[in-house]
């Protein structure tokens, strides 16, 4: 097996990273900028992929001029 086999088998799934943070924080606004420093610059790939698979997760959005910020929270109902 070459190294870079071991290090991907190793690694925790981005997805489950970005998990941990809401389930830490739940009920709580995440931005998409903390949540990108968790997981890297797919963050609202992965907010996507949980939303999918059913994790009650809300999107919030709020323009300042021409820019836009992003916020992501778990619902508190969650029991994951």
């Amino acid at each position: 097996m070459s190294v870079p086999a071991i290090r991907a088998t190793t690694q925790i799934p981005r997805e489950r990273l970005l998990l941990k943070l809401l389930n830490e924080r739940i009920g709580e606004w995440i931005s998409l900028r903390e949540a990108a420093e968790v997981c890297g610059p797919q963050a609202s790939v992965y907010i996507q992929e949980l939303q999918a698979q059913g994790r009650p997760i809300s999107k919030r959005v709020e323009y300042h001029g021409e820019q836009m910020l992003v916020w992501f929270r778990l619902n508190r109902q969650a029991t994951w």
